[in-house]
């Protein structure tokens, strides 16, 4: 059972781009999975996998298609008679492995103070007729420990790793002063590197200035968004487009860092001119109706029943629920139009992706 999968599926299905119903879908697979290698077992078009996924054969079949096209879900080996297909889930986390520990992608580092213990205090374990030969004049003395002083005990932290080869000259009971050089990374000059803000002076200022929804990215994200940034400053992307095709808008996400880590990762991340020309080129169609209402909404401040309406039908496509009145008018079948929410994938002014509802069989643009 991948339950470290399903996890990850969890807390960062949104930033996947996918809906309620591709998550559960998603969640399915990951339970049939390998952690490790993330690779699917067995038939994943049995009865049972069916009867969770509460779906027909040809549904499952149309929702693993989906899920393909999303990019969280790959083909590893294709299914023929004698073999079942295999497929492999993609990594959704940009700080992998998962942990996943309170919708943490890397449990917080938990900082305890050093703890002193006199030379006169009895340790735990060292009794003073010890059958292992400690005595109880001087046990550690034959070893070149000094007696009459204080020695210093310091608990470990997994991270980040304390060097011991250099070492107070005198003890002391209150805790050692750090090292100016400790827990210096390359952002920070540290092991002769160049930072992200050196190689681009540009990038520093971008990222701080992005929305993170009250959810600052660590050091470790901050310094991989820095990177990413300044390398795609160095690609050709100027900063106003850069800040266009980062800007999330409306849209709910869990960790918007994340969201920017995978948008600015190269596999994704357009050519600059593409995403310039596309942003610059006007909708045509009931993209451009749709989104002139959306428009004129907005200036209608005061009317709240119209803009609410609007809101409430795009919150509910991106989650996936069913609109009101979707039983009285058949699903056109059209490819690209999503069976639940009759809605369809579209790039808007920005370039960017969105949802739009479907003029055929959408309740809400049937006048």
């Amino acid at each position: 059972m991948g339950v470290r999968l399903i996890v990850e599926v969890l807390d960062h299905w949104r930033d996947a781009g996918l809906t309620a119903g591709e998550r559960d879908d998603l969640v399915v697979l990951a339970e049939n999975a390998n952690d490790g290698s993330r690779l699917t077992w067995g038939p994943v078009h049995e009865p049972y996998i069916l009867r969770r996924a509460n779906k027909s054969a040809a549904g499952w079949k149309n929702s693993i298609g989906k899920l393909i096209k999303k990019q969280v879900l790959v083909q590893h080996v294709q299914g023929h008679v004698g073999q079942a297909a295999v497929y492999r889930l993609a990594q959704l986390c940009p700080e992998a492995p998962h942990d996943g520990w309170k919708g943490h992608c890397t449990r917080p580092e938990r900082v305890t103070s050093e703890v002193t213990l006199s030379e006169g205090d009895q340790e735990e374990g060292h009794l003073s007729d010890d059958p292992q030969g400690h005595s109880a004049g001087d046990p550690l003395g034959p070893k070149g420990h000094l007696t009459g002083v204080e020695r210093v005990i310091s608990q470990v932290t997994p991270t980040p790793p304390v060097s011991s080869l250099k070492t107070p000259s005198k003890t002391s009971s209150s805790p050692a002063a750090p090292s100016p050089t400790a827990n210096v990374g390359p952002e920070d000059g540290g092991g002769g590197g160049v930072s992200p803000s050196e190689q681009n002076p540009q990038a520093e200022p971008l990222v701080a200035a992005l929305d993170f929804r009250g959810r600052p990215p660590g050091v470790k994200q901050r310094r991989q968004l820095l990177a990413l940034v300044a390398a795609a400053l160095d690609a050709g992307w100027v900063e106003q487009d850069l800040k266009a095709y980062l800007d999330l808008g409306g849209a709910a996400v869990n960790s918007a860092a994340a969201v920017y880590a995978h948008r600015l990762d190269s596999g994704e991340l357009p050519d600059p001119v593409t995403f310039r020309e596309a942003a610059s080129r006007p909708l045509v169609g009931t993209d451009a109706a749709v989104d002139g209402w959306m428009a004129l909404s907005r200036q209608l401040g005061g009317h709240k029943p119209y803009t609410d309406t609007w809101r409430q039908l795009d919150e509910d496509a991106r989650s996936g629920v069913r609109p009101a009145g979707w039983e009285r008018v058949p699903h056109c079948g059209g490819p690209d139009c999503d069976e639940v929410t009759r809605t369809h994938e579209v790039l808007d002014g920005q370039g960017l992706p969105s949802l739009r509802m479907c003029s055929a069989c959408h309740p809400a643009m049937r006048f």
